[in-house]
């Protein structure tokens, strides 16, 4: 059965960054469920870190805020920067 891929309300915006990915594990197993049931994901800002944790990101270009973009590389080095 495919995940249900509507917003989700359960996680609210931060203007801190995103959650450490080791919080939300349950986020991320949903975000590629979503990825592999045909939904297109998009992140903004800081959510390119929650997208760059699920691996989906690996290879393709990503970008962030550019206060965040050395950390991006630095932690996720398989999305190639275009900050």
């Amino acid at each position: 059965m495919p995940a249900r891929c509507s917003i989700r309300r359960d996680h609210s915006p931060s203007l801190t960054g995103p959650p450490a990915p080791e919080t939300v594990p349950n986020l991320l197993g949903w975000l590629r469920a979503c990825h592999e049931g045909g939904s297109i994901l998009a992140a903004v800002c800081a959510g390119t870190f929650l997208l760059a944790a699920t691996r989906l990101l690996d290879g393709r270009p990503a970008t962030t805020h550019w206060s965040a973009a050395a950390r991006l590389q630095q932690t996720f080095p398989g999305p190639q920067d275009r900050s």
